[in-house]
């Protein structure tokens, strides 16, 4: 693509070519022999040794090889973003296939309580006084009243109101929540009571640590009362990252849910990815490496455009300004990802995250490349340039030579003649070399 120094050589070239090639409409010579002979010679001798200078500048320019590492600077100037932007779905209502750690699978958890409650009626409450009966009675029908000679005329109101089914009522919350925490990671429980709280929020709900040898988390819950119990299932399963094995954490937040009519469990799946919410404590950890992570920061509707999103996020948090270029971060940079879809009634979403390492060791082949990509380009625009101002001096001289021997009859088909071999020529120049 031509850029403004280009145009503006090719513009000046015509107006020079058209200017002074004119034709010689009086029969005379259009230049006087002695004066066109002797700027020939000198535009000869001037732009033939340019011409080759430029051919050899050019061709020991491409065959140079990218900048070595002496060139690069000690410490990076990046702009790191190292604060976590993974945005909490707490009160959003959707419905994970998998979180980041197991805090957040917790959390989710918590709003799933209710739910396993009523679904499996472990909140049944005890029958109204109007029935009078145990719970586990069997309703007396008006078919067996009447059975006794009564007809139903005759049987009073207040009987028939005895007669009718028990009404078994549902608790909309319990008085107390026990929550015990054994999953052997501290602060699992905070997160989970504090949104059991908010989902609940006249029962008390109270974090108990049991005692060696007590039985509070295994013997008999007492009415009106739910014992919570967090409970994981880990896989400690090995990973390739950046040619490494590495230990991955993945497993299942169980949560036991116990009261005095039953039992019930609901589970949340989760892999071990503490930078995804928490890139500061993460980068604390490891003080001789620098870490940016790209979120996707919207929903979308398929993991392909949340991993595009995030890794152009990353690539903008982590980019270099130098003199002349602009560093991006590649895949190469990459040392993790976490993509996490979430449900909802009327469809699937997609968020991902991407964590990259650009520490200088690592940044320093992509500064090369980019180095010499961008000096490649600066000499494919220099010889884009010296090749218009050969071509058009060439062509000027052509011009003029022509013209001279032909007294300025032939100025169109010289012109045309010229024009089209030296661009058959800039052709070869750019395509067949």
């Amino acid at each position: 693509m031509l850029g403004p120094q280009e145009i503006v050589i090719l513009v000046v070239a015509v107006v020079l070519i058209v200017k002074f090639v004119n034709r010689d409409k009086s029969g005379a010579k259009s230049a006087r022999p002695n004066v066109f002979k002797i700027l020939l010679a000198i535009g000869l001798l001037l732009l033939v040794p340019i011409a080759l200078a430029t051919i050899f500048y050019v061709k020991m320019a491409r065959e140079r090889p990218a900048t070595n590492s002496a060139q690069m600077p000690g410490q990076l100037d990046a702009v790191l973003a190292t604060k976590g932007m993974w945005a909490s779905l707490d009160e959003q209502g959707f419905e994970a296939n998998v979180y980041p750690s197991k805090a957040a699978a917790a959390k989710s958890l918590a709003r799933k309580v209710r739910d396993a409650l009523d679904a499996n009626r472990l909140l049944v409450a005890a029958q109204t006084e109007a029935a009078n009966v145990p719970p586990d009675a069997e309703p007396a029908s008006i078919d067996e009243a009447a059975a006794d000679g009564d007809s139903i005329a005759d049987l009073p109101a207040a009987e028939l109101v005895d007669q009718e089914d028990p009404k078994i009522t549902q608790l909309t919350a319990p008085d107390s929540f026990l929550l015990f925490n054994q999953t052997g990671e501290k602060g699992v429980e905070n997160g989970f009571a504090h949104l059991l709280q908010r989902e609940f929020p006249i029962s008390e709900v109270q974090i108990y640590y049991p005692a060696q040898g007590s039985t509070a988390a295994t013997g008999p819950v007492k009415d009106n009362t739910v014992r919570v119990t967090l409970l994981t299932d880990d896989q400690h399963i090995e990973i390739e990252v950046d040619g490494k094995k590495a230990r991955q954490i993945q497993g299942r937040m169980v949560c036991k849910i116990e009261t005095s009519h039953g039992a019930a469990e609901v589970s949340n799946n989760y892999l071990d990815k503490p930078w995804v919410e928490d890139l500061d404590v993460y980068v604390s950890k490891r003080p001789q490496q620098k870490f940016v992570a790209g979120y996707s920061h919207q929903f979308v509707s398929s993991q392909a455009e949340a991993s595009r999103l995030a890794f152009a996020d990353a690539q903008m948090k982590s980019r270099l300004l130098r003199p002349g270029f602009t560093v991006m971060a590649d895949e190469s940079l990459v040392v993790d990802r976490f993509a996490q879809k979430l449900s909802r009634p009327y469809g699937d979403v997609w968020r991902e995250a991407v964590l990259l390492d650009v520490s200088s060791a690592r940044m320093k082949p992509v500064i090369a490349a980019a180095q010499h990509q961008a000096t490649v380009v600066q000499q494919e625009r220099f010889s884009l340039a010296a090749a218009l101002v050969i071509v058009f001096g060439l062509t000027a001289i052509l011009c003029f030579a022509f013209n001279y021997f032909t007294e300025g009859y032939y100025r169109g088909r010289v012109l045309l003649s010229v024009v089209t071999s030296l661009g058959l020529l800039l052709m070869w120049w750019f395509v067949g070399w």
